[in-house]
């Protein structure tokens, strides 16, 4: 995961942004939440978001967060 120290813990992410944030693409975000590697996404209509502060507690301790 890149450094995420200077964003605050109550910021929201969509699909594009984790997948930068976590350095992997888009797709496996979405196969990470499948597969519950993530959290579930808040849903706001057609808008869906992460909580930073929930990735960063599900993400603790794994190392290469993104491999399939």
């Amino acid at each position: 995961m890149k450094e995420t120290e200077n964003i605050p813990v109550d910021s929201y992410f969509n699909a594009d942004q984790v997948a930068n944030l976590l350095q992997c693409s888009k797709s496996t975000v979405w196969r990470m939440r499948s597969d519950g590697r993530i959290p579930q996404p808040i849903n706001l209509g057609r808008i869906v978001l992460w909580s930073l502060d929930e990735l960063k507690q599900s993400l603790r301790g794994k190392q290469g967060s993104c491999d399939t």
